[in-house]
Order: structure tokens, then C-alpha cells, then sequence
């Protein structure tokens, strides 16, 4: 977010989870998205992080709630079931809106 401090974080070069580090050693670039999925018998289950959060709208609340987890690299899990989505869902957004 504009105005908030680095944030402290690993990897380097050349390795899954990328840090190209400056001349100031300020990582300025890393995994836009880390997705995951696993096919098994009883399904498919996948996670996922993102830099960032569930909104574009700099002013929203969601705007950056998912770059905690993205730091310290703990997954999302990827809802796949609508309806398990609807009954845990926080608020619904239409199209449009």
C-alpha cells in the first residue's frame, strides 16, 4: 500500500520464490501468484497466495488482507465448491456494483 514501510521478506535469485534484490538489497519484485493443486481420489484441493487481496479498490479493507499469509508463505485454500463459498462468504458483491 502507498506509504507503508518494506516488508521483510526471503528467497532469492533464481529459486521458486524469487527475490531480485537491488543495490540496496530492496526486494522491488517477487511471485505474482503461488497456486497449487492436487489430485486425489476423493477430489481436487487446491490453495493459493497472492501479494496482495481480494480487491483492487486501494480504499477497500480486502485491499492487501492476503499479504500476511503471502509473506510468510502459508496457502489459501481454493474454495471449488459453490456452495460451500456461499455459506462462508462474508458479503457478495453483484456485477456492476
Amino acid at each position: 500500500m502507498p506509504g507503508q514501510s518494506p516488508f521483510a521478506n526471503d528467497g532469492g535469485l533464481f529459486t521458486v520464490d524469487v527475490a531480485n534484490p537491488n543495490s540496496n538489497y530492496e526486494q522491488t519484485a517477487g511471485p505474482s501468484t503461488r497456486f497449487i493443486c492436487e489430485a486425489r481420489p476423493e477430489g481436487v484441493t487446491c490453495s493459493f497466495q497472492v501479494p496482495g487481496g481480494q480487491s483492487g479498490d486501494i480504499d477497500s479493507p480486502n485491499y492487501d488482507d492476503l499479504l500476511p499469509k503471502w509473506l510468510a508463505n502459508e496457502p489459501m485454500p481454493l474454495v471449488l465448491d459453490i456452495a460451500e463459498a456461499e455459506a462462508n462468504a462474508e458479503r457478495t458483491v453483484e456485477l456492476g456494483q
